[in-house]
């Protein structure tokens, strides 16, 4: 992202979440991301993970540095488990890096009832669970259209919301979640709630910098998703 396009991204997240605090606020005794969202300690902890994510991709960048594709990896799904553990209406997140039954997932974000997906404006639209993707690749590497094809069948097979979380998307790949986002009605039959939400290191590190609610900065990602326009901020100037 260059610095027009995260200005553009920031200004449309702060604008989201102004107008929902003032909606939240006026729902006397409502569970929202206001209260929802543990701010103790404010992304101190994740201000030191998110330097290990970009330290390591700067190593794997540089042929004279030793970093493994696992470290990468490892790194920015603690990042992203510190980040949900934070939203008090999930139960638990769980790194599992391994095979389950729709497939190898890195994440897996267990809600504590189905309140979680109503505050996240899934209300009539309700998925079956929620899971997330981490790629850390190295500058020089996007994410392609083939490892999209995988997630958006795991998120079919399983009913679930799931996150795609990487540094860049081929244009390719964006035109998959598009596509998959637009029609999924014809291509899962346990769709709702079904989305393929992306997100790239820049938001994320601008929500950490911008000391931003994590609970809102999802809920606008899932809004910008279920309306089909997050990927135009993910797409190279």
């Amino acid at each position: 992202m260059d610095e027009s396009k995260i200005k553009e991204f920031l200004s449309d997240l702060e604008n989201f979440i102004s107008k929902k605090i003032n909606i939240d606020l006026s729902v006397e005794n409502s569970m929202n991301c206001c209260n929802m969202f543990d701010d103790n300690r404010m992304y101190e902890d994740e201000e030191k993970l998110l330097s290990l994510v970009l330290s390591s991709r700067v190593r794997s960048a540089n042929p004279n540095k030793n970093t493994t594709t696992t470290v990468q990896g490892d790194s920015l799904e603690d990042l992203m488990k510190s980040l949900f553990g934070r939203v008090k209406f999930i139960d638990d997140v769980k790194i599992t890096n391994r095979d389950l039954s729709i497939g190898q997932v890195d994440l897996q974000l267990t809600p504590i009832d189905d309140i979680a997906y109503k505050i996240l404006g899934l209300i009539n639209d309700q998925p079956l669970g929620m899971i997330g993707e981490c790629k850390n690749y190295a500058s020089s590497n996007k994410i392609k259209k083939e490892e999209i094809e995988k997630t958006c069948w795991r998120a079919c097979k399983s009913g679930s919301l799931s996150f795609f979380i990487g540094q860049e998307f081929t244009s390719v790949s964006l035109k998959e979640i598009e596509d998959f986002n637009l029609y999924k009605s014809d291509i899962c039959k346990k769709n709702s709630g079904v989305f393929i939400v992306p997100l790239n290191l820049e938001m994320i590190k601008s929500v950490i910098e911008k000391k931003i609610n994590f609970c809102y900065f999802i809920k606008w990602a899932i809004h910008r998703s279920k309306s089909h326009n997050l990927t135009p901020y993910l797409r190279d100037s």
